[in-house]
């Protein structure tokens, strides 16, 4: 018997699933040091390695615009196309690594029949690099950022996942309020993973979890409990509601 009364999983990236700081800080001030040596770059304080961490997870454009004011607008789309050929160096290197616990939830799901997405506020080389090189395209069957026709947010990559998955019990895991309220607006329980890089405290969700492997027991605590509650039910009349578009699973 299906131990999950869900059929999709979809998980952000980084901080969920892939251990990011073993790549993005090295490859930030590398990317700085080259970018300040070009003739007339404007001059900024390099980032610590924790304020290289809370922009992950966030659009690009968006988290330069909040971490160099002084730089303009094309000075920051130089400066972030030197931090993806730096961040490419690495990976190629193979500094990559997914998280503990994260193959085994993985394997877990997959051998219960769960399908498994990704939704990532990266670009597409990011994306080709992390599902082929770390091997997670060997459980995640589909995969969309902000690069992927029609989309403009994480609440878009999710609706296109759950068309192309064709159902609407799905779950969503990651360690963002942004991650959340994608989910949300898709009307889908969340999952918070609060050891990612969001560095916003608690985020208000269905469940919580500190490690990759903790996610198969969640997910079955939940059947567990609706079974129970079917159980009580004993054949009576029972009327399904929720949040917009949760569908009844």
């Amino acid at each position: 018997m299906k131990r999950f009364h869900f059929d999709v999983v979809v998980f952000d990236l980084d901080g969920t699933l892939v251990a990011t700081e073993r790549t993005w800080p090295d490859a930030g001030r590398a990317a700085s040091l080259r970018f300040l040596a070009e003739p007339g770059a404007t001059r900024f304080d390099i980032p610590s390695a924790d304020g290289w961490l809370e922009m992950i997870g966030l659009p690009l454009p968006k988290a330069f615009a909040a971490a160099f004011p002084e730089l303009d607008e094309g000075a920051r789309a130089r400066l972030i196309e030197l931090c993806e050929e730096e961040q490419n160096k690495l990976l190629g290197r193979g500094r990559a690594q997914v998280l503990p616990g994260v193959e085994q939830a993985l394997d877990e799901l997959r051998a219960d029949g769960v399908q498994m997405g990704v939704a990532s506020n990266c670009g597409r080389d990011y994306l080709g690099a992390m599902m082929d090189g770390l091997g997670l395209d060997s459980w995640i069957s589909e995969a969309r950022c902000l690069a992927t026709p029609g989309v403009r947010n994480k609440a878009d990559m999710i609706e296109d996942l759950l068309l192309s998955f064709g159902t609407r019990s799905a779950g969503v895991v990651g360690d963002r309020q942004s991650d959340r309220d994608a989910a949300w607006n898709n009307g889908l329980p969340f999952v918070h993973v609060p050891r990612g890089y969001g560095l916003e405290g608690s985020v208000r969700a269905e469940a919580v979890r500190d490690g990759g492997d903790q996610l198969p027991d969640l997910l079955q605590r939940r059947t567990g409990a609706l079974d129970a509650s079917l159980a009580r039910a004993a054949g009576a009349p029972i009327e399904v509601t929720g949040r917009p578009k949760s569908g009844v699973s």
